[in-house]
């Protein structure tokens, strides 16, 4: 289930899955995403094969996408960083990309 969700996450953010009629991504609900983050975290913190597929999967860009249209709610940047952070344990290369997405 935890390992579905991984695979769910990035095009959720990115708004390749369906949402209601001409719903962005602001339309998750800031719980779902919290959740969302939180389990993904914890998957990726010491996996890099999990952080490669994450990434691959476009899960960088829709993450922080998401994180500057909901930049007023603090629960959404906390467990946005929580994601980050868990990207970056132990992962130049994961480093090197936020740097160039502008995560800073």
């Amino acid at each position: 289930r935890l390992v579905a969700l991984l695979l769910v996450f990035p095009p959720l953010l990115s708004g390749d899955c369906e949402l209601p009629a001409g719903a962005g991504t602001s339309a998750l609900p800031p719980s779902v995403f919290v959740l969302a983050c939180e389990m993904l975290a914890t998957l990726v913190h010491n996996a890099n094969a999990s952080k490669r597929s994450f990434l691959k999967l476009g899960g960088l860009q829709g993450l922080l996408r998401h994180l500057r249209s909901r930049s007023g709610d603090e629960s959404i940047q906390s467990a946005g960083l929580a994601v980050l952070l868990a990207l970056s344990a132990r992962s130049l290369a994961c480093i090197q990309l936020m740097a160039a997405g502008s995560a800073h």
